[in-house]
């Protein structure tokens, strides 16, 4: 039997551990010449950054990459490996390459790309370029505008007064040009190229010309921009008909003709003649497309009743010095007959010509009515701020005294009294928003007037605000009232706000306007007569008690285009006062009704007279003896003045007559403010949120929505809209 010294055992087994302890020290100590760990990081690759239109484009770069290595470019979610030249440069055509991992989401317009290149070795070190944010694409160009600027009314006829040599053009620069992008303009015969510099991005706009077509004919400019990638923008374009002739023609005619009134504008332009014998400016009437249970009907200013001077009939000689017309002096004037058209009245550009107070609208006896003819021509004949004015700021009987936003300080005035019409601001005239029908190339079709010429219908081409400036959310965005018509959650708010509302915070900011007419006073001889702090009479025998005020704010209303008005012998009755003469037809509860928004008014009160027992609102006859033979501006008795109404008007008047209450709406649209002047400047809310701002009730909310109001069961509640 062999017996196993344990003690040598143990020593061996003790041996074979240090031997193989000593050989792995000796390995990791590269005793022996044994290989080392690797931890240097290959060298940082490069990425070029550029811009392109190029939905695949090309992308290049640097990277140092030695045998073992491996250059990835990642990109839009796919990775590519990549190899580069013999000097270090590498190139990746996103349109051919395959990528060896991930997927490549399809580049887009306006996007920025991250572009990571990294290198990676044997040993699993890598480096990646430190750039970010590499690769943009971009395949769009903004358009610049074109604008014949020779063309100074912006009417599209360049005329003999405008035209100076060659035709000036004005391109405006988009926001986004830069100096080095291109202009290309043309006239379709001569192209010009501009590379714009710095001063010209800073001035927004470059200018050239272009040599003239020709006396009757027209020049179309167009302008492209070329951006520094070679997009190119859609084509802006401008055009104007070259014509002296208008100016000289009539001057040319009226140096040998003697004008003979209408006659002599009709021996060339009897077309025209017909066409105004259609318009509510010459009929004061027409399809009532706009009352509220009337649509289909003839109505307008001749059967209309207001508490101004209470309506047309047996009173037309008065009324009628603001009639497009000549010898309306009663009901059975001949519509149809166009030598009684005043075409003067609209076309003089002179600034001279006016018509007598008490004629039936025929002229001022003191007009050269010859000079006036021979001035039609200018301005391309086109209706002057004055021309206009002159009648619808005198409407009611005196200046400013029925609207409230038209005075006769539009005729000249700054922007800080109104935007559009100041002569440092826009100076438009009022055909520039309450324009014709026309042709797409802007001849004219009708002489149908944009608006509401006699309370109920749209005849021309009526601008809206957007059609300038822009949908409500897109003009504020970006603006310090911005908040106001987008909320937090970007959902809609004050979708339902005219523009007028807050761009309009008053009227009668220059000429005071009247707001109330008590007719009951009238008949007393005062003496000294009272008048109001900017100097205007607060009485008159003829027309009774007056209230002027200046810097009005307008009362706010909803509106859909509908109106409910009292008409003769349609629904001239009443029950309640006061009496609603004219109001916005919309319930203001309903808000199912899209239409309908928020609009302000001018609110007029007034105290007139009725019949006592029949409730009807009477008219008087008040001017002259054509209308019967007891005028009360003449006998200054109501009773008599009514009977000489009631038979032209067919109404019926029990003998007994009182005095009612009437309240009165109308539209404001003009007399916008500075933006710096508007309501809601700098999101304040206070200027129709305070208590007593708003006349909430009237448009549908219990209260005031900030204190918890509510607008309609189950509806928004305070603080939502």
């Amino acid at each position: 039997m062999n017996i196993i010294n344990y003690n040598s055992r143990f020593k061996l087994v003790s041996f074979i551990w240090l031997l193989l302890a000593t050989f792995t020290l000796l390995n990791i100590s590269g005793c022996g010449g044994s290989k080392s760990t690797d931890t240097t990081a290959p060298a940082v690759p490069t990425v070029v950054s550029q811009t392109t239109n190029d939905l695949t484009p090309v992308i290049t770069g640097t990277a140092t990459v030695v045998t073992g290595e491996a250059l990835t470019i990642t990109v839009s979610g796919a990775t590519y490996t990549v190899v580069p030249d013999g000097s270090g440069i590498w190139s990746l055509d996103i349109e051919t390459a395959v990528p060896s991992s991930g997927s490549l989401t399809a580049m887009s317009d306006g996007n920025t790309y991250d572009v990571t290149a990294s290198v990676t070795d044997a040993a699993g070190n890598s480096s990646a370029d430190s750039s970010s944010g590499e690769l943009i694409i971009d395949t769009t160009a903004m358009a610049p505008t074109v604008t014949i600027s020779e063309d100074t009314d912006n009417n599209g006829v360049i005329s003999g007064l405008e035209l100076s040599g060659d035709i000036d053009v004005s391109i405006g620069l988009p926001t986004s040009a830069v100096a080095g992008d291109t202009i290309t303009v043309t006239d379709g015969t001569t192209p010009i190229k501009i590379i714009l510099t710095g001063a010209q991005i800073l001035a927004k706009s470059v200018t050239t010309t272009f040599a003239s077509p020709g006396d009757g004919s027209t020049i179309t400019v167009s302008a492209t921009l070329t951006d520094a990638v070679l997009n190119v923008s859609a084509a802006a374009t401008d055009s104007a008909l070259v014509d002296s002739r208008l100016v000289e023609a009539h001057k040319t005619y009226f140096a040998g003709n003697l004008y003979d009134g209408t006659k002599s504008c009709l021996a060339c332009h009897q077309d025209i003649g017909d066409d105004v014998l259609k318009t509510g400016h010459w009929n004061w009437q027409g399809i009532a497309s706009n009352i509220e249970g009337y649509e289909a009907e003839v109505h307008g200013k001749n059967d209309l009743v207001n508490n101004f001077c209470v309506a047309v009939p047996t009173n037309e000689g008065r009324c009628a010095q603001c009639h497009v017309g000549y010898d309306y002096v009663d009901k059975d004037y001949d519509f149809g007959n166009a030598e009684k058209i005043d075409c003067l009245i609209c076309h003089d550009q002179t600034d001279t010509y006016k018509k007598a107070p008490t004629t039936a609208g025929n002229p001022d006896p003191t007009v050269d009515l010859l000079a006036v003819a021979k001035s039609v021509g200018e301005n391309e004949g086109t209706p002057q701020r004055i021309n206009c004015v002159i009648c619808h700021a005198n409407a009611g009987g005196g200046d400013n005294v029925k609207h409230g936003d038209i005075s006769t300080a539009l005729k000249s005035t700054t922007r800080e009294f109104d935007v559009h019409m100041g002569t440092d601001g826009e100076n438009l005239t009022c055909v520039a928003c309450h324009d014709v029908k026309r042709t797409p190339a802007g001849d004219q079709l009708s002489h149908g007037i944009g608006g509401m010429p006699f309370h109920s219908v749209e005849e021309g081409n009526m601008k809206q605000c957007s059609d300038c400036h822009g949908d409500t959310a897109t003009v504020h965005e970006g603006k310090d009232v911005g908040n106001l018509f987008v909320s937090n959650s970007g959902n809609q708010r004050h979708e339902r706000l005219a523009c007028q509302v807050c761009h309009i915070p008053a009227i009668a900011k220059e000429i005071s306007t009247k707001t109330d007419w008590d007719w009951s006073t009238a008949g007393q001889d005062i003496d000294p007569i009272p008048l109001s702090p900017d100097g205007r009479p607060t009485y008159d025998k003829k027309k009774g008690t007056f209230v002027w005020e200046t810097n009005v704010r307008p009362v706010l209303r909803v509106h859909n285009g509908k109106w409910n008005k009292v008409m003769i012998n349609v629904n001239d009755k009443y029950v309640t006062t006061p009496v609603q003469m004219s109001a916005p037809a919309a319930d203001p509860s309903d808000l199912s009704d899209t239409s309908a928004m928020i609009f302000p008014f001018k609110l007029m009160t007034g105290k007139q007279v009725a019949d006592k027992n029949n409730k009807t609102m009477l008219v008087p006859h008040l001017f002259g003896k054509t209308g019967g033979e007891n005028p009360y501006w003449g006998v200054y008795n109501w009773d008599l003045a009514i009977k000489d109404g009631v038979a032209s008007t067919n109404q019926v008047y029990s003998g007994e007559y009182e005095f009612v209450d009437t309240e009165m709406l109308l539209s404001v649209n003009h007399e916008v403010a500075p933006a710096e002047e508007s309501f809601g400047k700098g999101g304040d809310c206070t200027a129709c949120h305070d208590d007593g701002k708003v006349d909430w009730t009237s448009l549908g909310w219990t209260d005031n929505p900030f204190t918890g109001g509510g607008n309609g069961p189950g509806t928004r509640t305070g603080g939502s809209q």
